[in-house]
């Protein structure tokens, strides 16, 4: 009640102050709901502040509310990026791509963004992720790209391989990917795991 006063009566800071005690109180205790409802209000009064956008954002994933989650990471990882914390920003992105696995859009910038700061096996795994996902949704053609863009950083990297090679027989076009395979088995002709995969291509 003294929260809400405060608040009508434009005294911001000083609801604020109560609400975040009840709110943190509730979140202690495990009142999830009843906490999201207080840290509603306090984003009301101060919209869009990443100190409460993460504690919403990790109540609401573990109410299972994913959409609502990811609006609140993403507030995060907007306000690190604005205040430089790329590394930080990335490992947010990171959170929003493991909640929402069918999201293939957020793991694909998470994976231009390892690339920009330079994490490139970080990089090469996101973007084989994002392939396997695609693949998944019966997207082919961007799992083909996503691979690729994969294997243009890491040649020889054995989980996009398999990853191109299916996404090029499902598109009919089995014979580009043996190609690949068998530069890459020139280069190192020792690994059976490689031979075996182009084996697969041949036979496809």
């Amino acid at each position: 009640m003294l929260g809400d006063l405060y608040a009508r009566a434009g005294r911001k800071e000083e609801a604020i102050t109560c609400f975040l005690l009840i709110a943190e109180h509730y979140r202690e205790r495990e009142f999830n709901l009843k906490a999201i409802a207080m840290y509603k209000k306090i984003d009301r009064l101060n919209p869009r502040n990443p100190d409460i956008a993460e504690k919403l954002a990790v109540l609401y994933a573990n109410q299972g509310l994913v959409v609502d989650a990811r609006a609140q990471y993403l507030v995060v990882a907007d306000a690190l990026s604005r205040a430089g914390e790329a590394k930080q920003a990335l490992d947010v992105l990171h959170k929003i791509a493991d909640l929402d696995p069918h999201n293939t859009d957020i793991r694909l910038k998470l994976a231009e963004g390892y690339l920009k700061e330079g994490l490139r096996s970080e990089a090469v795994v996101t973007f084989t992720e994002a392939g396997s996902r695609l693949f998944d949704n019966g997207k082919f053609e961007k799992s083909l790209e996503s691979y690729s863009r994969a294997l243009e950083l890491s040649p020889h990297h054995q989980g996009a391989l398999r990853g191109l090679v299916s996404a090029h027989v499902a598109l009919g076009t089995a014979y580009e990917a043996a190609e690949i395979l068998e530069h890459a088995v020139e280069e190192r002709p020792d690994n059976v795991e490689l031979m075996s995969i182009l084996l697969y291509a041949h036979l496809e």
